[in-house]
């Protein structure tokens, strides 16, 4: 069975993520071995650190704060929404969208990011055109992408849902376009399973010490010809690493706090 670890579900939809929502989509509608999804939240089990993850049977392959945060388990929900929140920072700043303040609220002055918007659903309303889909009359992988991104800006239950709004009265027909997926989609059951096999950080640590680190320090050490690493992503691996020395260390303090194993000094 193929297992696909994801963001969990919100806006009525499988996944808040759009990547995880792409890919949950291209499985409800071309894979047709066994397969189900477990909402795990938490991107820390992937090397790369972004979801969504997905095993094969037993072997593992690949690679809005709040709501985020609510699917997270502690201590992660404390680290996890504000790093991703610096990676997509530092996406947008190439556009001149800044912090200000001591809130570090993101400012985009110009609009530029809605200029930028607009163009991109010009390009695809333009490519589907009177057509159902896409690429004509036949659904494919392009039209599960689109969808996954576009979901996520119609369907967001938002304080302030612009991109919800612009597609509604601007492309009404890229709006029709997800309700055509969605509805197609909605035939397709998705199985669930609870989140009992995840490889835990504590596990990996103490079962093979050895493996835990050649996996997390060793291998990206001597992986030949890498490319050159931003800024962000060196954040994003730093403040992992911080996230999870913190969590053993909480553990150990508890587990020692709680008499569960006691430590005695004898002369």
């Amino acid at each position: 069975m193929f297992t696909l670890y994801v963001w969990g579900s919100g806006f009525d939809l499988p996944s808040i993520d759009p990547g995880c929502l792409t890919v949950i989509s291209y499985f409800q509608l071309f894979v047709t071995e066994e397969w189900c999804i477990i909402e795990c939240n938490n991107p820390n089990l992937s090397w790369t650190g972004e979801l969504p993850v997905l095993k094969d049977g037993v072997e593992w392959v690949t690679a809005i704060r709040p709501l985020y945060g609510r699917l997270l388990a502690f201590p992660i929900n404390y680290f996890i929404p504000g790093q991703m929140r610096e990676i997509a920072k530092s996406r947008l700043e190439k556009y001149g969208i800044v912090s200000v303040g001591d809130r570090d609220f993101l400012v985009d002055k110009d609009l530029e990011m809605y200029k930028i918007i607009r163009k991109s659903y010009d390009v695809l309303l333009n490519k589907i055109g009177n057509e159902e889909f896409f690429l004509g009359n036949k659904l494919s992988t392009l039209d599960i992408m689109i969808y996954g991104h576009l979901a996520v800006h119609l369907y967001s239950d938002l304080p302030n849902p612009n991109l919800a709004i612009i597609l509604n009265t601007e492309y009404p027909r890229l709006a029709r376009f997800c309700e055509l997926m969605k509805n197609r989609l909605s035939e397709s059951e998705i199985v669930k399973l609870p989140a009992n096999d995840l490889p835990s950080v504590f596990t990996g640590i103490f079962s093979s010490p050895r493996t835990w680190f050649n996996n997390t320090f060793w291998r990206t050490r001597n992986v030949e010809k890498m490319p050159e690493k931003s800024q962000a992503e060196k954040d994003f691996e730093r403040k992992r690493l911080i996230s999870i020395t913190g969590a053993v260390l909480f553990m150990v303090i508890y587990v020692v706090w709680n008499g569960i194993i006691r430590i005695e000094f004898t002369d």
